[in-house]
């Protein structure tokens, strides 16, 4: 497994009814806090067991509970006011408070039969929806919004391009009419409507931003002619006409009847191909649309209504930069006619009529972050500034200074915690301390805390250096670590590390490990994707043998093996397979045996842990959500997911790689290798928090 427990030391009470950790220790409140009892009592003791302090959340309403206590009996405890809910007695309760009435310290209170209260501050951080993965852009200059089609939340997020506030304009919980399944590109139709195509749906829909209702303009229910293309968008200036794009054809669609009519393509229309479309704009001044190809590192025009092309740069007309089009934002200025449009990491500028360009902003002009990874584009030209989403680190949306090139974020998220900066990928939960592992470094990590600290790395402990970690256990004093080609043994309290096993050792060579599990009888177990097989490797010699596949064992052979889990105490190993789904195997046979879930669900599995029985996995599937697995009937339960309104709600995943469980607490702990960040979730609601990024 990636990032595996071993032992399984951090087992969690799978499927138990509460989700209540350790009862906090009593505490009184000092006298000056005005809260205090009359003399000779004692106050309630208060705690919070989620979120974290100082977790990162932007759910509209934030889950916290814990555990309170008294020496009489505790008749009510609320946060931020809010009240709680508890069937125990308030030994554990839970709250759920809107987030536009938590404060940045919860104010936890606790209150006993004689009237005496205990209260508690919890710091924990509450932001505004975050933009995470945007796939288009539009400006409202009327309400000063830059609007974010947000897919993995399947959401629109306005963001105030002043103050960076963010509100949710379109998803599962706000709005009404047509729901949103993959929102992608996005523009304003002049008529103070957002119109956005929805991948999933082949549908371009329509939102008033007053009312925030949705509408089916055009698609599956609403007019007629060929499926909607699915990629590009932009309008004519009357706000009648919207064009689309699929890679190498373009659509007119009327917005009025919603009918669609191919306008160019490889039949229609004569000039250029059509070949990778990766921008679309329509040019009012010439009342034409400007295209970019992809791969002929074109821009072509494309006359309306008969769909004609012709060049308008590439390398052979006009000088400037070469037209690396790849981000996909273009924009007509209307102040200079020039065409705007975003390259790889840079914004270019094209004059249309001779073919002629250069960088407006970039690394070498203008200063500020880079826009890598970057989407639309969107103009303010009252303000002289453009926007650009960003795909890097959680910063939301940039401006870009039209006059200088300066670049600023407008509504970045805060980082968390202190330390080196680590992406986990591989994590473990042993004895009470959660491991993070990345290419070339072991850390713990402090979930109360969000604090990083190296374990083994450049800057602790000797040995050899560690070059490209790939599967992680810990055991008692020591973690092992495998990388392409050998077994290694850090030493917990020093750092220090040592070669078990490498090309020099006997045995089959470990040539693309996918993973790794220890037991106690001093044995290795090693997942690797080339000989598709177990190796055992001897942790004394380094001996390595096979212990299933190639010829050992029976059963199903592996194929794509991704992930390793062991149940060691019943003397089995689960494997993850992209094509077989889940392997059981005999640790003393190597026999093999596939287990197919219920229901028709195709399981593919990134990381996963067994329960302490034997009876259960949680699992991060290749959906990028969190379920439980039952392996005896193979059911699935959904725990969280991206989804809004579905299982869980807070930080979406994003490539969620490894997985931990801390049981006393009855969290997971995820670590997400795109932006670096860990996420702790409550099992018993699917509810999620960043705890470090």
């Amino acid at each position: 497994m990636r990032g595996m427990n071993a032992l399984w030391v951090g087992a969690v009470l799978w499927g138990c009814g509460s989700a209540a950790g350790p009862e906090p220790e009593p505490h009184t409140q000092p006298d000056d806090t005005g809260l205090s009892s009359p003399a000779g009592d004692i106050s309630p003791s208060v705690g919070v067991t989620w979120p974290p302090m100082g977790a990162l959340t932007d759910a509209d309403v934030v889950l916290v509970r814990g555990s309170a206590a008294d020496d009489a009996s505790v008749v009510g405890v609320t946060v931020d006011g809010v009240a709680s809910t508890s069937d125990d007695g308030f030994r554990t309760w839970q709250a759920w408070v809107p987030s536009d009435v938590l404060s940045s310290r919860l104010r936890v209170e606790a209150r006993d039969a004689a009237g005496n209260i205990g209260a508690i501050e919890h710091p924990i951080v509450v932001v505004d929806r975050m933009v995470v993965w945007p796939r288009g852009i539009a400006y409202d200059a009327s309400r000063g919004l830059a609007l974010v089609s947000e897919s993995l939340t399947s959401s629109v997020i306005g963001v105030d391009v002043e103050t960076g506030d963010r509100r949710v304009l379109a998803d599962a919980r706000v709005g009404t009419g047509v729901a949103l399944e993959w929102p992608d590109a996005l523009v304003m139709d002049g008529r103070g409507r957002a119109l956005l195509v929805d991948r999933a749906q082949d549908a371009l829909v329509a939102i008033d931003l007053d009312t925030l209702s949705r509408t089916e303009v055009s698609g599956p229910g609403r007019g007629a002619g060929p499926p909607l293309h699915e990629q590009h968008l932009t309008v004519d200036e009357a706000g009648r006409r919207a064009f689309v794009s699929s890679t190498d054809a373009l659509q007119v669609v009327d917005l009025e009847s919603g009918n669609r009519a191919t306008l160019a393509d490889e039949v229609t229309g004569d000039g250029p191909e059509l070949d990778g479309v990766v921008g679309l704009i329509f040019d009012p001044a010439e009342a034409r649309l400007l295209v970019g190809n992809r791969w002929g590192a074109q821009v072509l025009s494309v006359t309306v209504p008969n769909g004609d092309r012709a060049l308008v740069a590439d390398d052979t007309r006009g000088e400037g930069p070469g037209l690396s089009l790849y981000g996909g934002g273009m924009a007509v200025d209307p102040s200079s006619g020039l065409l705007l449009a975003t390259a790889p990491s840079e914004l270019l500028w094209l004059d249309p009529t001779t073919g002629d360009r250069g960088v407006l902003s970039g690394a070498y002009r203008g200063q500020g972050p880079s826009f890598a990874n970057s989407g639309g584009l969107a103009l303010d030209p009252a303000g002289a500034r453009a926007f650009i989403p960003s795909r890097n680190s959680l910063k939301g949306v940039i401006s870009v200074d039209l006059t200088l090139g300066d670049r600023a974020y407008v509504s970045p998220v805060p980082t968390l915690g202190e330390g080196p900066d680590v992406y986990p990928l591989f994590s473990a939960f042993v004895d009470g301390v959660l491991y993070v592992a990345d290419t070339s470094s072991l850390n713990t990590l402090d979930p109360q805390l969000g604090t990083l600290v190296q374990v083994s790395g450049p800057k602790m402990g000797a040995g050899p250096n560690l070059q490209g970690i790939r599967g992680l256990a810990v055991e008692k004093d020591r973690a092992y670590v495998i990388e392409h080609d050998r077994l290694m043994a850090i030493r917990l309290d020093s750092g220090d590390r040592v070669v078990l096993s490498d090309t020099g050792s006997p045995g089959p060579s470990i040539a693309d490990p996918e993973g790794l599990a220890v037991n106690e009888s001093g044995y290795a177990y090693v997942l690797d994707g080339t000989h598709d097989a177990i190796l055992r490797v001897d942790l004394l010699t380094g001996t390595r043998t096979l212990a299933s596949g190639d010829g050992v064992g029976s059963g199903p052979e592996l194929m794509l093996p991704d992930a390793i889990a062991p149940d060691l105490d019943r003397g089995r190993l689960f494997v993850a397979d992209s094509v077989l789904g889940l392997v059981e195997i005999d640790v003393a046979t190597g026999d093999r045996r596939a287990l197919q879930p219920q229901g028709g669900h195709e399981l593919r599995i990134n990381d996963l842990e067994i329960s302490p029985d034997g009876r259960t996995a949680l699992v991060i599937d290749h959906d990028d959500d969190l379920r439980w697995l039952d392996l005896g009937s193979m059911s699935m339960t959904p725990i969280s997911d991206n989804a809004i309104g579905a299982a869980g709600h807070g930080p979406p995943f994003v490539q969620p790689r490894s997985l931990a469980v801390d049981r006393d607490a009855q969290v997971a702990y995820v670590g997400d290798s795109f932006f670096g960040w860990t996420l702790t979730v409550d099992l018993a609601t699917g509810e999620r928090a960043v705890i470090a990024r």
